[in-house]
């Protein structure tokens, strides 16, 4: 296929994707006591946008407590503050 476009090259002004990652979980503080430390992971919620026209990518990582879920409120929300941050990389 000699007409396949490579990968992160668009011919357009702007191309955004985003998308949920899976959660991780992380352990939050080193200062719990005893064996709490290890039973309790914190879960952190992954989130990207990327312009394919310019090839950045911003990632966004939320604690469990910094998001009330993953629906179009807070997507939403996470488009809107990427495509202003991307916007921003481009005019530098």
């Amino acid at each position: 296929m000699k007409d396949k476009i490579p990968y992160c090259r668009v011919d357009a002004v702007a191309h955004y994707s985003y998308d949920w990652a899976q959660n991780d979980h992380v352990p939050h503080s080193d200062q719990q006591i005893g064996k709490v430390y290890y039973l309790s992971a914190r879960k952190v919620h992954l989130f990207g946008i990327q312009d394919e026209a310019v090839c950045k990518q911003i990632n966004y990582v939320l604690d469990e407590n910094e998001l009330l879920g993953k629906g179009p409120n807070s997507t939403l929300s996470l488009v809107f503050n990427g495509i202003k941050q991307l916007n921003k990389v481009k005019s530098i």
